[in-house]
């Protein structure tokens, strides 16, 4: 009985790694971890940008409608809701503020996921159609938005084949 008890400390002292097959068996175990969890976390970044979005569109309409409250209160104003979103004239690049005319704080021009840009590049092109800026909510999934300043709407074309279903998600 003492030699077993000897011979136990002793195997037990002289083990100092993890064999083999125990390294493999946890590398499995993480790999199938990781598998399931990736997806599910690039799903919840495109949620992110659908409810960075859906709140960014309510403040643009929300601002519309100060601006146009604003204009009817002091009165003798021909146009009712702001004829421009943007106090400048801007360009589709990167960087640049979209809707400081209507939001205190303006958004940031990106790109990328997750970023507006506006799609006419003249003032020419907006005298002839409504303003219309883009959100891009993840590579190959983008959503027109026409702003029109004869009734001050902010709208996405919800009929609309390849974006109609985005539209209806960004504006429910």
């Amino acid at each position: 009985m003492r030699r077993q008890i000897g011979n136990m400390k002793k195997n037990m002292k002289n083990r100092r790694a993890f064999s083999m097959i125990e390294l493999i068996f946890v590398i499995v175990i993480l790999g199938i971890l990781a598998g399931v969890a990736v997806p599910k976390m690039m799903g919840t970044r495109t949620d992110a940008y659908i409810s960075k979005a859906k709140s960014q569109i309510a403040s643009i309409k929300n601002g519309i409608n100060t601006n146009a409250a604003t204009n009817m209160l002091s009165g003798g104003c021909s146009n009712r809701y702001p004829v421009d979103l943007n106090n400048t004239a801007i360009t589709i690049a990167s960087g640049q503020t979209l809707f400081d005319n209507v939001l205190k704080e303006a958004i940031i021009s990106s790109n990328g996921d997750g970023g507006w840009i506006l799609k006419a590049l003249t003032l020419v092109d907006k005298a002839i159609s409504p303003e219309i800026f883009i959100f891009k909510i993840e590579t190959g999934r983008t959503v027109d938005f026409t702003y029109d300043d004869t009734n001050g709407l902010f709208s996405c074309d919800v009929d609309d084949i390849t974006t109609g279903d985005d539209c209806l998600i960004l504006t429910k």
